[in-house]
């Protein structure tokens, strides 16, 4: 399992360092290895009490640009979490930051009485 995270509160909160990825425009990169069924409850605790940082079976990095070229030996495809949503993507997986990709539209202050 590879995930990719750009917020830092929810990072800081699983107690990972690599909220000051988003600070320098990165993203975090975390890989978890293959896991037996008690490890990973062990990995959701850690979760909730913010230790991730210590997990042995987690690896986390701070990148710009990542690209998986394979995912198993034979594997030309890998499925996709977006957000909740399972899509079926091509490989190589190129995940990447873009900057001010996200344009955000605030209505106008009101008047002030």
């Amino acid at each position: 399992t590879v995930f990719f995270g750009r917020n830092p509160l929810q990072l800081a909160q699983l107690g990972l360092d690599e909220a000051s990825c988003v600070a320098r425009g990165e993203m975090a990169v975390l890989v978890l290895r293959e896991v037996e069924r008690l490890e990973l409850l062990g990995l959701v605790l850690r979760g909730a009490v913010a230790q991730l940082q210590s997990a042995d079976n987690l690896r986390h990095h701070c990148a710009a640009s990542v690209r998986i070229d394979r995912f198993g030996s034979h594997t030309r495809r890998m499925r996709v979490a977006i957000d909740g949503e399972l899509i079926n993507c091509k490989l190589p997986l190129q995940v990447r930051v873009v900057a001010d990709a996200l344009q955000v539209i605030v209505p106008p202050a009101p008047p002030s009485a």
